[in-house]
């Protein structure tokens, strides 16, 4: 399915999605971190936070996640984006946020 009106991004449909994922952890499932964290460093390198953050997650790299998302929290905030933000700040540790002040900070001016 693309994803784009330049038809340079595609996706697989949903269901082949799932059913490629289930197939993938069901025959290698040695090498499903190491595709995450790949996708991430990806995802990362195009500046595609939401997408290396949600991988890093998968994998519970939280530091990682958290380090993704500290340098751009202020500006998801200041773009009406605090649900995303507050989001992607449940699924780090307590313990994480508390080691990372930019995201204390964000976290107070998201909610």
């Amino acid at each position: 399915m693309p994803i784009d009106s330049e038809r340079r991004w595609y996706r697989y449909h949903p269901l082949w999605s799932e059913m490629l994922q289930l197939r993938l952890k069901r025959e290698h499932p040695e090498t499903v971190s190491n595709l995450h964290r790949r996708a991430s460093y990806w995802f990362e390198a195009h500046d595609f936070i939401a997408e290396a953050f949600s991988h890093a997650i998968e994998i519970e790299e939280i530091e990682r996640a958290a380090g993704l998302i500290e340098p751009s929290a202020k500006a998801i905030v200041m773009q009406g984006e605090s649900r995303t933000l507050l989001n992607w700040l449940e699924k780090l540790s307590p313990t994480v946020v508390n080691h990372h002040p930019g995201l204390e900070i964000a976290q107070a001016w998201a909610l």
